[in-house]
């Protein structure tokens, strides 16, 4: 059976909607994803400087933050995607 395509009338809230969603979207991405990913660039930068000073006892330490950071990023895209799954749907 086809879907009829929605009447004119029916497409400013289902737009709405997407645009909603989109936002939403964003905004996780940036306040979870993108601020840890940030921070992890600047940990490797001062890994980098850490190597090249010989300083192994804080590189060990750095790359175990590092680490942990890592693992928060993946377990805020299992969040956004479990938050993204509850979102209600657009037909």
């Amino acid at each position: 059976m086809d879907k009829k395509a929605p009447e004119n009338g029916d497409q400013a809230p289902t737009r709405s909607l997407h645009l909603e969603l989109d936002n939403r979207i964003a905004k996780l991405l940036h306040d979870d994803l993108l601020q840890t990913f940030g921070a992890c660039v600047l940990k490797l930068q001062f890994c980098q400087k850490l190597v090249e000073k010989e300083h192994y006892d804080k590189l060990g330490r750095e790359l175990a933050s590092l680490e942990d950071s890592l693992n928060s990023a993946i377990d805020s895209v299992r969040d956004i995607m479990a938050k993204l799954t509850d979102a209600p749907t657009v037909e």
